[in-house]
Parts: structure tokens; sequence; C-alpha cells
């Protein structure tokens, strides 16, 4: 013993603390934290029933459990010694915890006694009156939708009174929609003078459909008066479209004076883009004077176009002045490019005193 003092005594202090230190947080885990004492102290098996400690279950004060185990013959066990381990928080709990069980326990069988049944419901006599349900309440905002055929109406919500407004309200909006021709249309909520007069509204749009060469056109319909008028329209709108070019044009239906008219004014549009130079041009049609004039407006477009650089320039019609005219614009637009340094420069077509204004200008840059 005095050797591990000794040896004890020797240690650095920094030792000293550390096994201090380390000795401290152990006693403290072991008799604070209540999972490190069940870990240390061994299980108890499982019982495959958990009984309710009876009252000669827990020992007297004074005795032990081996006196308690013992026959009463024997002599009195002596007390077992105590290794030093102190009691720990749940063994100083465990009263307290069968008295929370026991009371918890006694709550539980009054919450479980059963309620007295009711004795059953006897028929009422054929003479009394049941009570009503009471009308849904009054909503302004989803009768006013109900009243004006919104989707968001929620009929549950109606009374009886306010269910009879709905539906007069969709009754004048259905006969409304038949009487103009919209969808959806029910027939079957129509009475009779509004079924006649929703059939008369359709032949008369019916007719107007025609007679202006509207889609759908129901020919079975019309009358024989009605049915000449509507071909008597159909044939100017043919004539129409024949004098101004356009599609469909029968010309079959039309007649010798009507198909002279037409050739005339095919004739002056053609003209029209002849010397215009836009669309399709049928020289076919065209006299020796148009002709010229026609020669006349491509030579004046041509050079234009090779005065400005734009689109398709054919020299050939130029004459010498023109051709002097349009090289000249044409080395003009070239410097022009090369003193900018943007788009094409062509340097061999620059005189020399061009080239050094050229080179000053790109120096300044």
């Amino acid at each position: 013993m005095s050797d591990l003092v000794s040896k004890a005594a020797r240690l650095r202090p920094i030792s000293k603390v550390s096994i201090l230190t380390a000795a401290f947080g152990l006693f403290w885990l072991w008799i604070v934290n209540p999972a490190v004492q069940r870990e240390i102290r061994p299980s108890a098996p499982a019982a495959s029933t958990v009984a309710r400690p009876s009252a000669d279950s827990f020992p007297t004060p004074g005795t032990s459990d081996a006196n308690r185990d013992s026959p009463p013959d024997a002599p009195p066990a002596k007390p077992a010694t105590s290794v030093g381990i102190p009691p720990s928080l749940d063994s100083l709990a465990a009263p307290r915890k069968r008295e929370a069980t026991s009371a918890m326990g006694r709550k539980e069988g009054e919450l479980a006694t059963p309620a007295p049944e009711l004795p059953p419901e006897t028929d009422k006599p054929p003479g009394s009156v049941s009570s009503a349900a009471p009308e849904p309440r009054s909503d302004p905002q989803n009768l006013d939708h109900c009243l004006n055929g919104y989707s968001s109406c929620k009929q549950q919500l109606l009374s009886e009174g306010e269910l009879a407004r709905v539906e007069q309200s969709e009754k004048q909006r259905n006969r409304s929609r038949c009487l103009n021709g919209y969808y959806p249309c029910s027939r079957q909520l129509l009475a009779p003078e509004d079924l006649r007069q929703v059939d008369k509204n359709e032949i008369a749009r019916n007719l107007s459909r025609c007679l202006n060469g509207y889609f759908p056109c129901n020919r079975q319909m019309l009358s024989a008066d009605e049915t000449e008028k509507v071909d008597l329209h159909e044939q100017q709108r043919n004539i129409s479209r024949c004098l101004n070019g356009y599609s469909p044009c029968n010309r079959g239906s039309l007649t010798p004076q009507d198909a002279e008219r037409v050739r005339e004014q095919e004739i002056r549009r053609n003209l029209s883009r002849c010397l215009s130079g836009y669309g399709l041009c049928d020289r076919s049609l065209l006299t020796s004077d148009e002709t010229q004039r026609m020669l006349k407006g491509e030579v004046s477009r041509n050079l234009s176009r090779c005065l400005s650089g734009y689109g398709r320039c054919d020299k050939s019609l130029l004459s010498q002045d023109e051709a002097l005219r349009v090289e000249t614009s044409e080395l003009q637009r070239n410097l022009e490019r090369c003193l900018r340094g943007y788009g094409p420069c062509d340097r061999s077509k620059l005189t020399p005193e061009q080239m050094t204004k050229v080179g000053q200008r790109r120096e300044k840059q």
C-alpha cells in the first residue's frame, strides 16, 4: 500500500487531475443517469403477465429478503452487507409509481362503467307532427350567381322560394337563347307560342344567311320566291368576284355582256401589273403602245436599281451615259465603305489620293 501511495505521489499534477476528473465523471453518470444504471444492473426476466403488487408482497421494516424466504423455525439470517452502491432514483420513485398506477386503475374502472341503456323509442302516433328540418340560411351572393346562371351556383344552399326564382330565371334565359338562335336551346321548356316564334325567327335567319352567301343555308326552308332571290344574289356575287379577279369565279354562269366586262377588267389589271413590275405580266394581252410603255418603265426601274446598288441590275439595258453614272456611283459607294471600315472594300478601285485618305482615317481610328 505504501508503494502505491509513493508511486501516486510521484505522478505529475496533470495526470492526477485527469484521473480525478475521469473518476468523478463516471461516478456522476452512474448516480444521475438512469440509463447507465439500467445498463449496469442485471436485467430481470420479462414476465408473461404483469401482476399488480399486493400489500403482502412489500417487506415490513426491519426484515430482509433472506428472513422472508426462510421457514418460520429457521434462525434469522444475517443481513446482507452493503457493497457501497447508492440507491437509484428508480428504486426511490417505485412506491410513488405504484400509488399512481393504482389510482389510474381506479379511475379507469370508474370510466369503464357502462352507461345505462336508454329505452327504445316508441313509434309516434300517426296524428303527431314531426319537426321539419330547418331551411338553409340565405346567401345573397350565391343567390345572385344562381339567378345569373353562373357555374359557381350551389343550389343546395337555396330555399324553396329561391329555387323557384332560379328556375324562372333559367326559363327566361333559355327562351332568349332559342329566340336568338344561340346554344344551348331546350325546346322542352318553351311554351307553344314561344315555339312558334322560335321557328319563325329561325326561318328569317336562314333566309338572311342564304341571301348573303353565309353558312349554313338550308334551301329546303325557302319558298319559291325566296329561292329566286337567293339565286339572283349569288349571281351578282359571282359577277363581282369575276370583275375584281377574286376566286371562285364561275365564268359559265356569266352572260355575254358580263363576260366582256370581265375580260376588259382583266386586261386593265394585266397592264397595271406590267407597268408597275409587280405580279404576273401577260405580254400577249398588251398592244404595241402598251408594250413600249412597259419597256420604258422597266428601263427606268433598272437604272434606279443600278444607281442605288440594290436589287438586280441589268447593265445591258443601260446607255453609255447611264453606265458612266452607275460606275461613278459604285466607286463612290466603295470609297465610303473603305473609309468607314464596314462592308466590302475594293482597294484596287481607289486612286492614290483616296488610298492616302483611307490610310489616314484608319490611323485615327
